[in-house]
């Protein structure tokens, strides 16, 4: 550190013969070492406060920068949560031989569950619910691309058939399950899911249902009776896991006979899973307990009362996973749908 000049001189004017002056020159250069550490740590403080502000002045920017982000991923997260709502039953006053009516609850702004309700001919209908394993987009990315693959145009639900009126055929749900568990490989995606696809035939009164490892779907039936549909197979993804000897799995399907008022209920395990504050689960119990209780009112207050149950249940909390219940209901049907069912072969089967 240099000296300054002034304090020499007068440490100089101070010095004389004897030591008089000595006490009080000692006093000068401490006066004056106490100076120079006071400069010296203004000048540090100031550094540091100038520092400081850079600093806080580029946390703001990074902060706001980050905001802005956030809230460009939040919109859009939010439109891809619209596009993906586009999917699900809009207009099901279509399916007049079906009522529809469903609750669905994601647990992120998109979801890994997705079903829907699809006309394939003038009495046959497709329906289902999945459920892919994880959360967030990834999972919502391969729940979206199994949507477009069961599109009614699409050749992995419906085969080439000439004796058919519209060219085609349904392709039976063991089929569709057998060629999405090869169309979607976990080494491709890195998600598995599960899923239960069913035709409903409305002219010859049957249901034919397959199920990958999804919750067993229930036919709520107008005479009282609950029915669990149990056939089916692994879920859809694991393909490659599995030993050799099973890779050419065949999933099973069971076909039910259906009359006005059964109701086919289909929902994913996050219902069945959802936890109130105390941990304790919402459980099959309680939701089946809730239908039997609720199975005289409309499909849509039943539906509606059960998503309510669960928001009282758990306090209202969001829920850990995606929940979906879809209820569908086969109506009486007119005179036409009439005619055709007692034409149709398969409508007295007592095989079914």
């Amino acid at each position: 550190m240099p000296t300054d000049p002034s304090i020499i001189e007068h440490v100089r004017a101070l010095q004389g013969p004897g030591h008089r002056n000595a006490e009080l020159i000692k006093q000068v250069i401490e006066s004056w070492a106490a100076r120079r550490d006071f400069e010296a740590g203004h000048q540090l403080l100031r550094s540091l406060v100038l520092k400081y502000a850079d600093a806080e002045k580029n946390l703001y920017r990074l902060n706001r920068e980050l905001v802005d982000r956030q809230r460009r991923l939040d919109e859009d997260l939010a439109a891809a949560a619209e596009i993906q709502s586009s999917l699900l039953p809009q207009d099901t006053s279509a399916f007049e031989q079906l009522e529809i009516a469903w609750a669905f609850e994601p647990s992120t702004h998109i979801a890994g569950d997705i079903f829907n309700v699809i006309r394939l001919d003038a009495s046959c209908f497709a329906a289902y619910a999945l459920d892919v394993s994880g959360h967030g987009v990834p999972a919502a990315m391969v729940a979206v691309s199994v949507c477009q693959n069961l599109q009614p145009g699409s050749a992995l639900i419906r085969t080439p058939d000439r004796m058919s009126t519209s060219g085609h055929s349904p392709r039976s749900p063991a089929e569709v399950l057998r060629a999405l568990d090869l169309e979607y490989p976990f080494e491709r995606f890195s998600n598995f899911f599960t899923i239960v696809y069913l035709l409903i035939d409305t002219a010859a009164g049957t249901l034919t249902c397959s199920n990958a490892g999804h919750p067993q779907p229930l036919i709520l039936r107008n005479g009282g009776a609950l029915q669990r549909l149990k056939r089916g197979g692994p879920v859809i993804g694991l393909r490659s896991l599995r030993p050799k000897a099973d890779r050419k799995f065949v999933f099973s399907e069971e076909t039910v006979r259906l009359t006005p008022g059964d109701r086919v209920l289909l929902y994913t395990d996050g219902l069945t899973e959802y936890q109130n504050a105390a941990g304790e689960l919402f459980g099959s119990t309680r939701f089946l307990a809730r239908l039997e209780a609720l199975r005289e009112r409309p499909l849509a207050d039943m539906v509606e009362a059960v998503r309510l149950s669960l928001r009282e249940f758990g306090g209202g909390a969001k829920p850990a996973d995606d929940m979906t219940l879809l209820g569908i209901e086969v109506k009486e049907p007119g005179a036409a749908g009439k005619e055709k069912m007692e034409a149709s072969p398969r409508a007295f089967d007592p095989g079914l």
